[in-house]
């Protein structure tokens, strides 16, 4: 069978080729910048690896299949990352020396990330695996190195491995590291049989920075952990037998965690017939406003009555939040509304009123002579035409756990400036789990209780542009108004249900990575083209602002404090009212 590929993923193949000196090693995953081009530097030291740990490679993948069970996973396998790459590239920089230079740039370009985090996007990944790599690339690039306390010093060293270590013996000294450092003892033998059904695909999935911060389950503790088994779940790693296939159990536990479908069974299937094909063909559509305030919540299924309890303790913090901050919070609600107004009154027409003077009527033109009557012409009136209808959609998967509170005040605060200027304004969140795609309208046009947005709360996947093509077919096209889409997100569209393989592929894809920004792109582009606009209020960590220009284009702002949302939500509605004006 012939297979092929596209142009960045061939070209990441034959990185790992070139540097492995074989060709017919089996890639299923490659590294990718953000921006969807093929990771130079990451994909040459897997090859390296390769070619120099020879028959010891498996003996490394199956460590690090020993440990995936741990909520540090994440954290172990990238200072791991950092140990096989000094090893490798001390191997081979004798026989390649452009390789340094290969070194420097990807240095670079970290540095060049980093030094764009805040002190909270740091803290939001682990701080000590940001010091480590900090002084790897610092070294390498003879910049001043950071202060470490004396126990990281001593880590930052022996994380660089020499080339005179056996490659027999590299498993061991990551684990002596893991222990010593990490007192972690748990390394699981019965996960590693698990390598030789799922190949290399684990261990790669980790090594190549393809992040997977969510679950099947929406019983997600901020430590990763779930409920019942304080063990961290990793649904969706690679490999594994994702869930793909719906059942009535899956439709079940939906209804049970986030309420009665709005949608008729006809209405349903209509939609996904019409959206869940191509890339989306194993997936649901469901739509929700919640429970209602009278109804019974009570669930057989104990995780959905679970589910249920942490989403109450949601919606209590929030509103603890708004009640502590809420001076402050309507001050800038007061701000922003005088702020949209001025910039409306630019952008938006005045109703005509009939007037002495002014551009003439002309069906009424014959009373000025018949009846004396002036009042024949029109002129500008003090009322505007508000055709503006802003619809904010939120993204509510588990990366946006540890904001829950700031983003339901944001998307409060957004609809209450709104109202304050009579525009309609709808408010919704959505997740993606179990193969269903869940839209949460918190906040319709009709409702005026914008309180209702602090029901939000974060768990799941995000699958977003099978959501904003499902958002496109519920906004109302024959209301007379020109529709605004505001997507408050972090750029990061990853869901648990595979696409199908390409065409003359045999690999099923990931909802991750560069396909997921392309179909969240091609989303947003067909919103364009319905003449609907679309435009990002980006929420996230500096590395990703690449995939938020992918997405959106220009059509984008970054806020990462509540008191930047006056000034950057203006900026972005006055670029979106000039795409319409143009």
């Amino acid at each position: 069978m012939s297979i092929s590929y596209g142009k960045e993923e061939q070209r990441a193949r034959n990185l790992v080729w070139n540097a492995a000196g074989c060709y017919d090693m089996d890639i299923p995953f490659l590294a990718f910048l953000p921006s969807g081009e093929a990771d130079i530097y990451r994909n040459t030291i897997l090859g390296l690896l390769y070619k120099w740990s020879g028959n010891s490679f498996t003996t490394i993948l199956r460590f690090f299949a020993s440990y995936q069970h741990s909520h540090k996973q994440e954290l172990f396998d990238e200072l791991l990352f950092l140990a096989l790459e000094s090893y490798t590239v001390e191997k081979e920089l004798p026989e390649r020396p452009v390789l340094l230079s290969m070194r420097k740039d990807y240095a670079k370009r970290w540095y060049h990330s980093f030094e764009r985090l805040s002190r909270q996007e740091m803290m939001a990944g682990h701080i000590r695996l940001f010091e480590m790599q900090q002084y790897r690339w610092a070294k390498v690039l003879g910049k001043k190195l950071p202060r470490l306390s004396s126990n990281n010093r001593m880590l930052a060293e022996e994380l660089e491995f020499s080339a005179s270590i056996p490659a027999a013996d590299l498993a061991e000294h990551m684990q002596d590291i893991l222990i010593r450092y990490f007192h972690f003892h748990d390394f699981r033998l019965t996960a590693v049989d698990n390598i030789h059904r799922n190949g290399i695909n684990v261990w790669l999935q980790a090594l190549l920075h393809r992040e997977h911060h969510h679950v099947d389950s929406l019983l997600v503790r901020y430590n990763g952990e779930t409920e019942d088994s304080k063990v961290p779940m990793r649904f969706g790693a690679v490999g594994s037998d994702r869930i793909t296939d719906h059942t009535d159990a899956d439709l079940e536990y939906i209804q049970a965690c986030f309420g009665p479908s709005i949608l008729t069974e006809k209405e349903q299937a209509g939609l996904e017939a019409k959206l869940c094909r191509e890339d989306h063909i194993k997936c649901h559509l469901y739509v929700t406003k919640g429970f209602s305030p009278d109804s019974n919540h009570y669930s057989a299924n104990h995780e959905a009555r679970l589910v249920r309890e942490a989403n109450e303790k949601q919606h209590k913090k929030n509103l603890a939040l708004y009640e502590k901050s809420y001076r402050a919070i309507e001050a800038g609600i007061k701000n922003l509304s005088a702020s949209l107004e001025t910039l409306l009154q630019y952008y938006e027409k005045p109703l005509p009123v009939k007037a002495k003077q002014g551009q003439i009527i002309p069906s009424m033109a014959y009373r000025l002579p018949l009846f004396h009557d002036n009042k024949v012409f029109l002129k500008p009136g003090d009322e505007v035409d508000h055709r503006l209808c802003v619809d904010v959609l939120l993204d509510a998967s588990a990366s946006r756990v540890e904001h829950q509170s700031e983003i339901a005040i944001q998307g409060y605060m957004l609809a209450k400036a709104l109202e304050k200027l009579h525009l309609p304004v709808s408010v919704s969140c959505f997740h993606s789990l179990r193969s269903y795609t869940v839209l949460d309208q918190l906040k319709s046009y009709e409702d005026h209780d914008a309180r209702k947005i602090f029901r939000y709360s974060a768990a799941g996947w995000n699958r977003d542009g099978l959501c904003l093509r499902l958002l496109k077919e519920m906004i109302r096209k024959d209301d007379g108004h020109q529709h605004l889409v505001i997507v408050m997100t972090d750029a990061h569209p990853s869901d648990s249900t595979d696409m199908p393989p390409e065409e003359g592929s045999i690999f099923k894809r990931q909802y991750d990575g560069y396909a997921a920004l392309q179909d969240t792109r091609n989303a947003v582009q067909e919103l364009r083209k319905g003449h609907i606009m679309v435009g990002a209020v980006f929420t996230g960590v500096a590395a990703r602002l690449c995939n938020v220009s992918v997405i959106y284009g220009k059509e984008y702002i970054r806020v990462r404090k509540i008191q930047e949302l006056s000034l950057g939500f203006c900026s972005l509605i006055q670029m979106m009212l000039r795409e319409i004006r143009d």
